[in-house]
This record gives structure tokens, C-alpha cells and sequence, in this order.
């Protein structure tokens, strides 16, 4: 997908940014999510067959609506992150591109207000 369509998708609330609508297979033939490490980096986290997939994407759900910024985020569940991890400040945006997406909502009521 092209990134103006994931924006658009995004802001009118109809992208899902949790894992549960992909599951990863190692190359040892197990099912695995993505995760993240102490230090924030990617690995893939093998886990329990489909059962397990279910219960991770549950746990991962429950973190990231449980989050103090992620919970009270206008684009929670829809926002651009690849893979959803800890927002420990907003110092930075968040891993969901909040930032851009609430430009991109600006700069198009902008457009629509000077027509």
C-alpha cells in the first residue's frame, strides 16, 4: 500500500496496528510474533501454536489499551505502527506516527476550510 492510503485508513479509523491479522513461521517451523527486547530491538518470539498466537495478541491488546498515552490516543488500534511497542514518552511522537497523522488531519481541513 502506498502511505497516503495508510494515512487515510489511519485517521478514518479502519487500520488495524495490532498483530492479530498476522502470524510469523520461523524457518524451524514455529509460529511466532514480533517483539521487542530490553533495549527496544525487533526479534521474533516463537510462541504455542495458534493458542498461543491468540493469547499473545490478547496480552498485546491489553498492554498497548492499558498504555497511559496509548489509551487516551484518538488513533489507538489504527494508528501507523508497524508493530506496537511500550510508548514511554511522548517526547519523541510514538512508534504510531501521531505526530504526522495529526498534521495530515490539519493540513486537510486547512484545504477543505479554503475552498
Amino acid at each position: 500500500m502506498e502511505n497516503e492510503t495508510l494515512i487515510k485508513q489511519a485517521v478514518a479509523g479502519i487500520r488495524n496496528s495490532f498483530s492479530d491479522d498476522h502470524i510469523y513461521i520461523t524457518p524451524s517451523g514455529e509460529f511466532a510474533v514480533l517483539e521487542f527486547d530490553a533495549n527496544e530491538r525487533e526479534f521474533f518470539l516463537p510462541v504455542d501454536g495458534l493458542a498461543g498466537y491468540r493469547a499473545w495478541c490478547e496480552a498485546e491488546k491489553q498492554r498497548v489499551t492499558t498504555n497511559p498515552f496509548c489509551a487516551s490516543c484518538e488513533y489507538l488500534g489504527t494508528c501507523l505502527s508497524e508493530h506496537l511497542r511500550d510508548v514511554k514518552s511522548m517526547d519523541n511522537s510514538c512508534n504510531g506516527f501521531k505526530g504526522l497523522l495529526l498534521r495530515w488531519e490539519e493540513e486537510c481541513s486547512s484545504v477543505i476550510g479554503n475552498d
